[in-house]
């Protein structure tokens, strides 16, 4: 009677070991594959061209970022997700070490022309003010 009750947990033990759902897992993928992420190696490129052929990148695989620089302390809004889902396009969160100002600004600029292009005027209602480069940015 041990034996089998030895059993049954070890099977259940074993059907719950993993918790991560797969969109999870392959949301995560997605973001450490991604462009952005690719930022942190790039210490020159004056122009921008290669930021903003990340961008293009992601675009082009139905996953734009929009890139964030809160610091040590990362700070999630609310409405993050909301704008988000409505927009097709992520926050990513680069923390305190950031790459570049400049790339940042460019992979964001083409990320900005992308909704600009797709979405008109109203994700500009909705983003989040701290996005790197929207203050700069001219449609």
């Amino acid at each position: 009677m041990k034996w089998l009750l030895l059993l049954s947990c070890y099977f259940v033990s074993l059907a719950s070991w993993a918790q991560v759902d797969s969109a999870g897992l392959a949301r995560s993928n997605r973001m450490n594959q991604s462009g952005c992420q690719q930022l942190h190696w790039l210490t020159n490129d004056p122009s921008g061209a290669v930021a903003v052929a990340l961008a293009e990148r992601d675009i082009q695989a139905g996953t734009p970022y929009l890139i964030l620089t809160s610091g040590e302390a990362p700070v999630v809004i609310t409405t993050d997700a909301a704008f988000e889902r409505q927009f097709n396009v992520a926050y990513f969160e680069m923390g305190c070490i950031s790459p570049p100002p400049a790339a940042v600004r460019a992979y964001n600029t083409r990320t900005f022309a992308y909704l600009q292009a797709t979405y008109g005027k109203a994700w500009r209602r909705r983003i989040r003010p701290d996005v790197v480069g929207l203050t700069q940015w001219k449609p």
